[in-house]
């Protein structure tokens, strides 16, 4: 009796040792498809301010060539958008690449 209470509580130990490891880390990517549409869209509306700053701020070439990428950051979130809604596998990184591009 006492040598199976002891592997019991032992395992109980192990257990509960690992269980911090095992625990998601909060500041992981969201895990939900509708906490990753709301980042998106949060996202593509922060590109939107900064695509109607006023002219001065980007003209030139240089200009041009921001509001392109906005542009196209855009699209790619709206298609990851899409692909979501559609039921489709989107790998995280995926997502985290969008929310941190510049």
């Amino acid at each position: 009796m006492a040598r199976p209470l002891a592997t019991l509580f032992l395992a109980g130990g192990i257990a509960l040792t690992a269980l911090p490891m095992l625990a998601a880390d909060p500041r992981s990517e969201p895990k939900t498809v509708q906490a990753q549409k709301e980042l998106l869209a949060a996202r593509s509306k922060e590109l939107s301010r900064k695509l109607h700053r006023p002219i001065a701020a980007r003209s030139g070439a240089a200009g041009v060539v921001r509001k392109n990428q906005i542009r196209r950051q855009q699209r790619e979130i709206q298609t990851l958008i899409e692909r979501l809604e559609a039921g489709e596998s989107v790998a995280p990184g995926e997502v985290e690449r969008l929310l941190q591009s510049p």
